[in-house]
């Protein structure tokens, strides 16, 4: 059986993985490191939240008894509590010492997002990973390329079409024979669905506003389509700068209102800024204050024309004359408590925690409509990295639900230089 020595930061990302683990496989956690969380108990936001929840959770579920020197937590699930004093007043050594004096279960990993207890581990050559260190960059991308067999050919436009493997609800499988590409589909409760394209692979999808200048971009509207027509409930949307995350999704959003002729898109994002600077006190309104925030929506809003913007005198700072009265901006802040029917857009979802994650989905009214959108390799919160933040949360957890569908953005639009940049720096 696999042993899994859990360091406290990993805790305090998902207050669920000690658990979810020692169903399976056996976890220890060193004392010290409940006595580093219940320091975390009165903390804000997601960290306070992991704590607390955590230390819940263990409570309810205690019904401990000791064996082979361990305090078990309960019969059901496989958590074992380390007393042994080490000869240490640092946690981060304590836990490495957890590992090194477990000579009674062979397999046996640390698992923390510390680099420098990490790196100290396996110094000692110990085996230590990062947690979700097996996704690896094998996140999943909404997209896959299969090679068709030949006799299935036929089989493919009467929507007949088997293919070997698992594959995830509303996943896009583009189809090739002999290395040439011959068609692209979406997979639905077991089924294939054959959407029609070209030999490119580019989908008939358009916004009123926009043309898709590659074929994964038509993939998305094909989805944002699918969102339209109630057919899901969630998109996620994934990829480096430049490649039209943003300006795809409002486009789509804005069809949708105009289409249903009523309604509201809610557009925001977390309050996070480059290098994760605080910009300090803003005076005025709570519209002054998340205007710099919001100004990239505006910015698109303007290309599309559903917006103006005029500069103040000191010729630095835009405002937003104009704003269609079914679109609004609103801060992630105070979106809790509320009920979402309409049309929510979050970008710049990287930055969000699993807890934060949580709160915004679960916002979700029925009849309403959320797309997520994120560049995972632009993370400006040091609590959270590309494998563990609450995007990649979502994304894992719901890629085999029928409601929802994520896709993968490649190439940059933006500019060549954007392009370039993206790919090099």
């Amino acid at each position: 059986m696999k042993t899994f020595i859990i360091d406290t930061n990993v805790i305090l990302n998902n207050y669920k993985v000690p658990f979810e683990l020692s169903k399976k496989s056996r976890v220890i956690l060193h004392e010290c490191v409940l006595q580093e969380i219940d320091k975390f108990k009165n903390k804000s936001g997601s960290v306070g939240y992991n704590s607390r929840k955590f230390s819940h959770s263990l409570n309810k579920i205690l019904d401990p008894y000791k064996k082979q020197g361990y305090t078990y937590i309960c019969k059901d699930y496989n958590l074992l509590i380390d007393h042994r004093d080490f000869d240490t007043d640092v946690n981060d050594e304590k836990i490495v010492l957890t590992s090194e004096n477990c000579k009674r279960f062979k397999d046996k990993t640390i698992l923390s997002n510390d680099i420098n207890l990490l790196i100290n581990a396996k110094l000692k050559n110990l085996e230590a990973e990062t947690f979700n260190a097996h996704i690896k960059d094998d996140l999943y991308t909404g997209v896959r390329v299969v090679e068709m067999p030949e006799d299935q050919v036929n089989l493919l436009y009467e929507n007949k079409l088997k293919l070997d493997g698992t594959f995830f609800e509303n996943e896009i499988v583009v189809l090739k024979l002999n290395n040439q590409m011959i068609g692209v589909v979406r997979h639905i409760n077991g089924k294939f669905i054959n959407l029609e394209c070209n030999e490119k692979g580019f989908l008939k999808c358009k916004t009123s506003g926009v043309y898709p200048r590659n074929k994964e971009q038509s993939w998305l509207l094909h989805l944002t389509k699918l969102l339209d027509e109630g057919k899901i409930d969630l998109i996620t949307i994934s990829g480096r700068a430049g490649c039209g995350k943003t300006l795809l999704a409002v486009s789509a959003a804005i069809d949708m209102l105009e289409k249903a002729g009523k309604g509201q898109l809610t557009l925001t994002k977390p309050v996070v800024s480059m290098g994760n600077q605080d910009l300090g006190f803003l005076p005025g309104t709570i519209e002054a204050k998340i205007q710099p925030i919001m100004k990239s929506y505006v910015q698109i809003l303007d290309k599309l024309g559903h917006c103006e913007m005029d500069m103040f005198d000191d010729g630095n700072t835009k405002k937003i004359s104009k704003i269609e009265s079914n679109i609004k901006f609103d801060t992630l802040t105070h979106i809790r408590g509320q009920n979402i029917g309409d049309i929510l857009i979050v970008d710049e979802a990287q930055s969000l925690t699993p807890h934060e994650i949580k709160s915004i989905v679960t916002r979700i009214d029925e009849g309403g409509k959320i797309i997520l959108i994120a560049d995972t390799d632009q993370i400006d919160t040091t609590s959270v990295n590309k494998y563990n933040c609450g995007f990649t949360y979502l994304v894992e957890r719901f890629k085999d639900v029928s409601i929802a569908a994520h896709i993968t953005l490649i190439k940059s639009e933006r500019s060549r230089l954007a392009d370039i940049a993206g790919e090099k720096l």
